[in-house]
């Protein structure tokens, strides 16, 4: 990444195909980006911690991605990439399956998540240092939750988990960052699959 604190928009250039690990990162002023169609690559968390971006557009001729009420999609609708910041609550999409790795990473506005039951993955840190994050309702499709997918979410007081926790995986940490008696109320089917 590079060196952006007084960079406000960015208009990606029909050139490049690609966007690099955190290309945005701590971008504090950024309030738009603009994808253009020739970009068929996004790499993790490219605008992490972006708090004031608000536009996130993708050209309407891209065929790899596209953006739908502020969330960054693949084209078929089936994974999340990323979104723009500022939201204290998200709808995602009936389409999506996947949450992917990073895509909610450090997105401090963020009070409360439901995963509806569409989603089956829940990639590593997808939900990494959501500070703000209180209630966390994980629906009964999902059948992964990645690693760290909640690291450092200590202001979660309320976990509901419909999932089957014998069809669930967990990866390292899944959730033990906010297990670790600061959850107040816990309705999951078997609560040690919280625990290590």
């Amino acid at each position: 990444f590079f060196e952006c604190s007084a960079l406000t928009s960015v208009t990606i250039p029909n050139s490049v195909i690609g966007i690099g690990d955190y290309a945005f990162q701590d971008c504090p002023e950024l309030l738009s980006v603009t994808i253009p169609s020739s970009v068929t690559i996004i790499g993790y968390n490219p605008f992490s911690n972006d708090i004031k971006l608000t536009t996130l557009t993708v050209d309407a001729g891209n065929t790899a991605y596209k953006c739908i009420d502020g969330l960054l999609l693949t084209i078929d609708g089936k994974k999340i990439i990323g979104c723009e910041y500022g939201k204290t609550s998200i709808t995602i999409p009936s389409s999506v399956t996947e949450i992917g790795d990073y895509a909610f990473s450090e997105y401090s506005s963020l009070t409360n998540i439901t995963i509806p039951n569409n989603v089956t993955d829940i990639d590593d840190l997808a939900f990494n240092n959501c500070e703000n994050l209180t209630t966390v309702t994980i629906g009964s499709g999902v059948t992964y939750i990645g690693y760290n997918a909640f690291f450092n979410c200590m202001a979660v007081t309320d976990v509901y988990c419909d999932a089957d926790p014998d069809a669930l995986k967990w990866e390292e940490g899944g959730c033990d960052d906010f297990m670790e008696g600061k959850v107040t109320l816990c309705h999951v089917a078997d609560a040690t699959k919280f625990k290590e």
